[in-house]
């Protein structure tokens, strides 16, 4: 039945909507050949790799992203906080953070403004006290 499920094989699961549990089997008379049910659940698992891979996929994606927009960060509050000593409230450098994670490919809705004490954190961390939020 799981297997039905993953491919999202119609036939089967209208055949069996009603069975609450793998239990309720035991009065029905459910039968396959051995090599098709093999076949089958091996498609199944085929279809559940390809989809962890993608879900993996997009979660090193938008890592890659927020790595990009910290290191952009650094190289801003290098230029304009700690070489040419301009003063920036703790607001607007996070919102560039957000800006820039946006133009590298995040989606808005992936983008949280309540998390902005975290990078603001790693921020501090990173300078090593050079900076002060």
């Amino acid at each position: 039945m799981e297997d039905a499920k993953i491919l999202d094989h119609k036939e089967i699961l209208k055949k069996f909507a009603h069975v609450e549990s793998t239990l309720e089997f035991v009065s029905k008379e459910v039968k396959y050949h051995n090599s098709c049910r093999n076949k089958f659940h091996n498609e199944a698992m085929a279809k559940k790799n390809c989809l962890e891979k993608d879900k993996e996929s997009e979660w090193l994606k938008k890592t890659q992203i927020r790595e990009r927009a910290f290191n952009a960060s650094i190289h801003f509050i290098q230029e304009f906080v700690i070489e040419r000593e301009e003063v920036l409230k703790s607001r607007d450098v996070a919102d560039q953070y957000r800006m820039l994670l946006a133009e590298f490919g995040l989606d808005h809705s992936e983008i949280y403004p309540e998390r902005d004490y975290l990078y603001l954190a790693k921020l501090t961390e990173h300078f090593e006290g050079k900076i002060v939020i």
